[in-house]
């Protein structure tokens, strides 16, 4: 952990954890429920390629003394193969022996769809985009059958999203939701558009929503727009909710609530009203727990000035009691939501209990293999360059009710350049610090953005 970090964002850091606090009862609820799919290009590819039955394998034998080159039927069949099997070499080099201009209507769709399932996974996204409005396809889509259609705008709103331009993506999504005739497929798209609105800084929800001529849009982004506000005083995102339904009734988001607006009636009946926190407040890593219950405080007083409902907070040092006797401290005392602790030791120990309490773990313990098992919070670190070098980190399983929560700098750094591949930044440059838990950081980021194809 970076110390200095925490000091200085300890408010920011306290206003997150008091929101998600108030939400922890629900999520701990709905933690175990299977999430439903998207309908990205991915499904769309699928569902398509699945008509035919024919493996890459056998295609490649059954053609194997054939100059594919003069078989543009069967190579594209072959490169559909390849890339619903994702054997992304072969189709690689099946794309070099196609000329799209040899396709039409319906064999111009199916290559479509799986080029831009191979470009999505090498993150081309500009050539993806090029493609996607060529005046062959554009031309051509007219003529193609409705499915094609929807499927074709399906995989323009990745790449879109995928270039970062989470509107325009998100318009694509709105523009085929009429077209939609299964609930399962209208469901998926809206919880797409969801996420891809959720993408966006609530600064450029509210721009966007007063630049919009579009109701269905509109609608969207004020839904967004109240996810991201109140966040702490649930009750008044109630009342907006339900304002917004009246104004609304007919919208497709209507009929497919995003699920972090449908628990807010629940989250707001069942949400803590006593809260500890389980901070080192003596000894080695009193500094760490202080900040923490710094921020905590300062949040809490600020929330408490607007004149939110909020719950009791109480501090447990975990540097004088075991965690075992904190546990049934806090049992006692009624608490109905734990933050906390903070060293990785303790949280290991907390992994192997009873419990029946909500806990925020403000560590994790994954299933790497450790470097160092002493009680420091630094522990995480050594873990995480150890999963970063297999190309993962493992979280440990844990019981429904407990939720890890990493705060080391190479987590931070891990999300960093997962977010900035995302937003399709390619090239990065690293100014670090002598201090060892810059150059962990800095060793983890490397690690993770070379994977993903970017360059240091």
């Amino acid at each position: 952990m970076i110390l200095t970090r925490l000091l200085t964002s300890a408010r920011s850091i306290a206003f997150r954890w008091l929101s998600m606090a108030c939400l922890a009862l629900v999520i701990f609820g709905c933690a175990s429920s299977v999430k439903p799919p998207l309908l990205d290009s991915a499904s769309v590819f699928n569902d398509r390629s699945s008509r035919d039955k024919l493996m890459l394998d056998e295609i490649l034998e059954r053609n194997r003394h054939r100059d594919l080159r003069n078989t543009p039927k069967i190579v594209l069949m072959a490169l559909t193969a390849a890339v619903k099997e994702q054997r992304w070499d072969i189709a690689d080099n099946l794309l070099e022996l196609i000329d799209p201009q040899q396709y039409r209507s319906d064999d111009l769709a199916s290559y479509t769809l799986a080029v831009t399932q191979l470009l999505l996974h090498h993150k081309d996204y500009q050539t993806a985009s090029a493609w996607l409005n060529s005046e062959q396809l554009t031309t051509a889509i007219p003529l193609m059958k409705a499915d094609d259609q929807i499927g074709l705008s399906i995989a323009r709103a990745d790449v879109l999203h995928g270039l970062g331009y989470y509107p325009a993506s998100a318009q694509e999504r709105i523009f085929i939701e009429s077209l939609l005739t299964t609930n399962k497929n209208q469901s998926a798209n809206a919880k797409a558009i969801w996420q891809t609105l959720l993408k966006m800084p609530v600064e450029q929800l509210q721009a966007e929503r007063s630049q919009s001529v579009d109701d269905a849009y509109t609608a969207w982004l004020e839904l967004a727009v109240i996810h991201y506000t109140n966040q702490i005083d649930i009750a008044q995102q109630v009342e907006q909710v339900q304002d917004w339904l009246q104004r609304w009734p007919m919208h497709s988001a209507a009929n497919h609530l995003p699920k972090s607006i449908k628990v807010l009636k629940k989250s707001a009946a069942t949400r803590p009203e006593k809260i500890v926190a389980l901070l080192p407040l003596s000894g080695p890593l009193s500094e760490a727990g202080k900040a923490v219950q710094e921020g905590l405080a300062t949040a809490y007083f600020t929330a408490l000035n607007e004149g939110w409902e909020l719950p009791t907070i109480t501090s447990y040092d975990t540097h004088q009691y075991s965690i075992e006797q904190l546990y049934a401290q806090a049992t006692r005392d009624g608490a109905d939501l734990i933050i906390g602790p903070l060293e990785k030791d303790k949280v290991s120990v907390l992994l192997t209990m009873p419990t029946d309490i909500p806990i925020l773990a403000l560590n994790y313990i994954s299933d790497t293999p450790k470097l160092d098992d002493t009680a420091h919070v630094d522990t995480v670190s050594q873990d995480t360059n150890n999963a970063i070098a297999n190309d993962t980190i493992r979280i440990m399983p844990a019981p429904l009710n407990i939720i890890q929560f990493g705060l080391a700098a190479e987590d931070e750094a891990l999300q960093l350049a997962n977010i900035a591949r995302e937003t399709n930044y390619r090239n990065a440059i690293i100014i670090q610090s002598s201090a060892d838990w810059s150059k962990r950081a800095s060793h983890v980021f490397s690690q993770q953005w070379t994977a993903s194809g970017g360059t240091i």
